[in-house]
């Protein structure tokens, strides 16, 4: 690529963003980038260190609600990472402290969890409430019915556990790009990286395949980051920071050669057509 300016690094430290909100980093540079005339922007993260501190429940995924006997019960988990073991310890210790006799069980021939209830009373009906958000972890769907029997009732989670908060980190920035969601929608999604390293580790991204994205920018005054969950979520690092290493690149605009289709010459052939004689009384 031929260009009249030369690359430009930016050495990004969440720890150095001018504001902080709402998991939104926003630098502003003291000096711009900004594209010659005839000069196109195009961009890529380099490279990236990103701490695996985010915990598998927070408050984005902490409810499990049950709809027992025609009323609802909801607990919420508290904010930490949990194995299976940990985690099932603590649906039994928050549905006690609500005076609620419930035993979680896991089957690891199947990697599914099975919730069993008794009482004194008979049970009529026992489901998973719409309103819990950690049912992703444990196996189960909004809605699902369990079954009755007598004074005990019981539901077996639908899919598999998964205690993996997100396989991905995905960088998103208020750069004006092209690239598109799974259901075709414009998104400033720039980069994703795997998560490939357990809790209490670093990740560690580099752009072997030389990557970039040309934007609809000729200029740039400041960058906006946010870093988001599989689901779209944004991950709360608690208090750690990232270092991410974006390319500016300057390229000369070539415009794109004029090629002539049927429909252009068809109507260049309809406009110059001459108008039909027509006898007249």
């Amino acid at each position: 690529m031929n260009s009249a300016q030369s690359n430009q690094l930016i050495y990004l430290n969440s720890a150095e963003a001018t504001t902080r909100h709402a998991g939104v980093d926003d630098f502003i540079f003291s000096n711009p980038l900004r594209a010659n005339r005839g000069n196109r922007i195009y961009c890529q993260v380099q490279e990236a260190e990103l701490p695996v501190s985010w915990y598998l429940i927070d408050a984005d995924n902490s409810t499990l609600a049950l709809n027992v006997n025609g009323s609802v019960i909801s607990i919420v988990l508290d904010t930490k990472n949990y194995n299976i073991t940990q985690l099932l310890a603590e649906l039994h210790t928050k549905f006690a402290s609500a005076s609620f006799n419930l035993t979680a069980t896991f089957d690891n021939q199947t990697n599914k969890v099975k919730l069993a209830l008794t009482d004194s009373n008979p049970f009529t009906s026992f489901s998973i409430h719409s309103s819990s958000t950690c049912l992703k972890l444990i196996g189960f769907v909004a809605d699902q019915v369990g079954s009755v029997n007598g004074n005990s009732a019981e539901i077996i989670s639908q899919n598999c556990i998964n205690l993996n908060r997100t396989l991905n980190v995905y960088i998103k920035t208020n750069l004006k790009l092209n690239n598109i969601t799974s259901n075709g929608q414009i998104d400033g999604t720039i980069c994703k990286i795997h998560v490939d390293e357990p809790h209490g580790s670093l990740v560690h991204y580099k752009n072997l395949d030389n990557t970039k994205f040309m934007l609809t920018n000729n200029a740039i005054n400041h960058l906006e980051i946010t870093l988001e969950d599989d689901e779209g979520r944004i991950l709360n690092l608690n208090g750690l920071d990232y270092h991410i290493t974006f390319n500016f690149t300057y390229t000369k605009e070539i415009p794109a050669e004029y090629v002539e289709s049927f429909t252009d010459r068809y109507e260049e052939i309809m406009e110059n057509k001459p108008d039909s004689d027509t006898d007249s009384d």
